[in-house]
């Protein structure tokens, strides 16, 4: 799922217009990021 970090960032400048997308990568890109976060800490 951290594939979608790039993914994400690169929609923001390439479709800046599509928010829903752009909004369901983020989402989708967050949930492995805040597992490492419980991990951590």
């Amino acid at each position: 799922m951290l594939v979608f970090v790039p993914i994400a960032v690169g929609l923001e400048f390439t479709a800046p217009e599509s928010h829903t997308l752009i909004f369901v990568s983020a989402c989708l890109a967050i949930i492995p990021l805040a597992g490492w976060l419980g991990h951590a800490t």
